[in-house]
């Protein structure tokens, strides 16, 4: 299953300091950007790839509220007349931790049943609250902060998923570890789909260094082993609860998920672990 995203390239804040002449200018470049029509209409058919996001990570508070949810609509509408098969994947404020501006304005599409909220959590999104404060009281705290700026659209009826939650696997940061063991609580007590970030054990190139490590990566810097297999059955264990409760809302006359939901097949580890040596093999070569 993949998910196509549509991200800027350079730094900047979609709500600040903006009026609406520029965005009009950017969002009227953005709907009829050649690339952005191939790539949609190359994935006519495939039934791998579900969905598009819109934005990604949004920086900002409330300055551009307004603007955004006007061209948000104008965003999914342009990806819905290009490609009617793959779900739109709207994003929040504030690095996509906020969607609570839907909340007073609804987002009204002239399509159904392809709308879908995403929304990003890691512990250092709440600064170094796991690790100062008390572990209760801080998971009290964040709670509600998400239930007022992202789940509320659950119970409004709407599809919402954490698309990027992760933390340093080599279990020396106190304030991710606490928040790791809480969150993944949250997600289970209110069945949340997700994705976790990230699955790359290295990278070519970044922030100046040749073959970086990525200490949230659940593989090894040459991608050929799992990290931490203890990571693999803690989010096995949340699968199943998951499971357990969609089973239980069925059971109550509840619909399943929609079919873009049912398609495409998670690449086996055998799989995994070949691409793995082949990158592997590269990143040598490259350092070389």
């Amino acid at each position: 299953m993949g998910v196509c995203e549509r991200k800027r390239k350079k730094k900047g804040n979609y709500s600040d300091d903006v009026d609406s002449n520029s965005v009009e200018k950017v969002v009227a470049m953005w709907e009829r950007r050649l690339s952005l029509k191939l790539l949609l209409a190359a994935l006519n058919g495939k039934e791998s790839a579900v969905a598009m996001c819109k934005f990604c990570r949004l920086m900002g508070t409330t300055t551009g509220e307004l603007l955004l949810n006007r061209y948000m609509v104008k965003g999914a509408e342009a990806v819905h007349a290009a490609n009617p098969d793959v779900l739109v994947i709207l994003s929040g404020l504030n690095f996509d931790t906020s969607l609570s501006f839907i909340r007073d304005r609804p987002v009204s599409l002239t399509f159904k049943g392809k709308l879908v909220f995403e929304v990003h959590r890691y512990g250092f999104t709440d600064g170094g609250a796991w690790a100062d404060g008390n572990p209760n009281q801080v998971y009290g705290k964040v709670t509600a902060d998400i239930k007022q700026t992202s789940t509320f659209l659950v119970d409004q009826g709407w599809p919402l998923f954490v698309s990027e939650f992760g933390g340093d696997l080599r279990g020396t940061n106190v304030n991710g570890n606490r928040y790791l063991n809480c969150f993944l609580a949250l997600v289970a007590e209110l069945d949340l789909d997700w994705a976790y970030w990230t699955l790359v054990g290295s990278y070519y190139f970044r922030e100046g260094v040749i073959g970086m490590e990525e200490f949230y990566g659940l593989l090894t810097w040459d991608w050929t082993q799992i990290t931490r297999v203890w990571i693999l059955s803690v989010y096995g264990n949340l699968w199943h609860e998951s499971q357990r409760v969609r089973k239980r809302l069925q059971m109550q006359g509840i619909k399943g998920p929609p079919p873009y939901f049912l398609r495409g097949n998670l690449p086996n580890m055998q799989r995994i672990q070949s691409q793995a040596k082949a990158a592997s093999t590269c990143n040598s070569n490259h350092s070389d």
